[in-house]
């Protein structure tokens, strides 16, 4: 089932495109892979939750099989996992039919890509041009995201937290009243999370 208005914060999803399923493989030594034809429908590896901040209305994912974030890309161009979020998401519209979302960390030109080898070297890079208008249709880098089930509250907390660790603070501040004189005011940074 693939769901076209997303259900953000509550749902599981796997992150398909037609070379591949983004995955956490162990054998990539840290670094987010693809492979295709994986088949294991409720393995973890390839379950993502997409998490929307509500205070900033940034995207983050979270893989379930690493319990970690897809982070920055590193110099060799391979996105790397994070305990704590060091890159929001954004998720561009892609042209390529059945696979309407394309993920980006940088935001300006680059994409989350599957090598065009994924079968024989599973890798998944950080593609330079990948949000160019002539390239928003490209096998490797639109996706599909296909519900499996909603997330479990322990886990939602742990994103949360995580994420709310990660953005800027917000600041609060107290105005103290004798009556309807202000006697002070004081302002505290607070973070989420």
């Amino acid at each position: 089932v693939v769901k076209v208005a997303l259900d953000y914060n509550n749902g599981i999803y796997q992150l398909e495109s037609s070379r591949g399923f983004l995955i956490y493989y162990s054998g990539k030594s840290g670094v987010v892979a693809s492979t295709k034809g994986y088949t294991a429908e409720n393995d973890a590896a390839k379950q993502w939750c997409v998490y929307k901040s509500e205070r900033s209305g940034k995207y983050y994912l979270y893989n379930l099989g690493a319990q970690k974030f897809l982070g920055a890309y590193n110099t060799n161009g391979e996105f790397v996992w994070v305990e704590s979020p060091d890159t929001d998401v954004k998720i561009v519209e892609s042209t390529k039919n059945g696979y309407p979302f394309i993920f980006s960390t940088d935001g300006t030109t680059g994409a989350v890509n599957h090598h065009s080898h994924t079968q024989t070297a599973p890798y998944v890079k950080n593609w330079d041009q990948g949000l160019l208008d002539e390239n928003l249709d490209d096998d490797g880098s639109s996706h599909r995201m296909v519900y499996v089930s909603d997330v479990d509250a322990a886990t939602l907390a742990t994103i949360q937290n995580a994420v709310g660790r990660y953005e800027p603070p917000c600041t609060v501040t107290y105005n103290y009243k004798d009556g309807y004189k202000l006697i002070a005011t004081v302002s505290h940074e607070l973070y989420v999370g």
